[in-house]
């Protein structure tokens, strides 16, 4: 494994790691979701280097060792910079592993990245986007949210906001209470977003419907059925209907049973990750 450091768009400096394979068929990136840092990932890189993938993994800005004084955890200033930065580690990608095809693996909220990233996407053939958040509600939701940040301040943690992203009561995370013991008692993950970085994820969920995409690449879309809060069936369809009228048309989607939002780490994830290989590999 090796650690680098690559330069984002702005003084920010993104963490990366790099697995390379004995016998490489081709490289993965995997961006990780919410709340999460990419040392969490480790099993699952694992597992799809000795499939003999490349893996470069990062922390998204505001996330892990991706921090500095501005972009602390939780804190997302600009939805735009989010997508600059996945552009940066394709780009770092192409160079560090030329000739080799590249592959993508978004979790959560590198989901709603990685859609808003691929319309200009030429490089990538496949993506699998894992519970990807998305609500039918996004224009609203943001509409409320430019709002609310007046009352409530941009730089605070708001229940209110929490609620709008779909943290409530009612959001199952895991369904094994053990893997959510490990996520609780993690430092890199336990925390809340600020105001402003909500408002900047609702950002990329309703840009969605903003963008015209070129059909150059093949989707997977998985989540969890118990995930009705971040994600969510119903959502998933809106999702794959407006990513169809605006180009996709190779899009296949996996609903898993008894999993929460973060399939990757919940019961059955052994069967998402052949899922995810069988994608890749096929």
């Amino acid at each position: 494994m090796i650690e680098a450091s690559i330069k984002s768009s702005d003084l920010l400096y993104l963490s990366l790691s790099i697995y390379e394979a004995n016998y490489s068929k081709g490289t993965i990136i995997i961006a990780p979701g919410l709340n999460e840092c990419k040392e969490r990932y480790q099993d699952i890189i694992t597992y799809f280097n000795n499939a003999n993938f490349n893996i470069i993994i990062f922390d998204p800005r505001g996330h892990g060792k991706s921090i500095n004084e501005e972009n602390s955890l939780g804190v997302i200033n600009d939805a735009e910079k989010l997508i600059n930065d996945l552009k940066v580690v394709v780009n770092y990608t192409q160079n560090r592993f030329p000739n080799l095809p590249i592959n993508l693996l978004a979790d959560s909220l590198s989901a709603l990245v990685a859609i808003n990233y691929l319309a200009q996407n030429e490089v990538i053939k496949k993506v699998v986007l894992t519970s990807p958040i998305f609500s039918n509600a996004a224009e609203s939701n943001l509409s409320i949210a430019n709002f609310m940040m007046k009352i409530l301040g941009k730089n605070k943690e708001s229940s209110y906001f929490q609620n709008l992203l779909g943290f409530n009561k009612n959001t199952v995370l895991f369904k094994d209470n053990n893997e959510m013991n490990k996520f609780k008692s993690n430092p890199k993950c336990f925390y809340n977003y600020k105001n402003l970085s909500i408002y900047q994820i609702l950002r990329l969920e309703d840009n969605i419907k903003k963008i015209k995409y070129n059909p150059n690449f093949k989707l997977l879309i998985q989540s969890g059925a118990l995930d009705n809060s971040l994600s969510g069936k119903n959502n998933i369809a809106d999702l794959a209907n407006i990513l169809s009228k605006k180009g996709l048309k190779d899009i296949n989607y996996i609903e898993y049973p008894n999993m929460g939002h973060k399939i990757l780490f919940d019961y059955g994830k052994s069967l998402v990750w052949q899922d995810i290989l069988g994608f890749f590999t096929n």
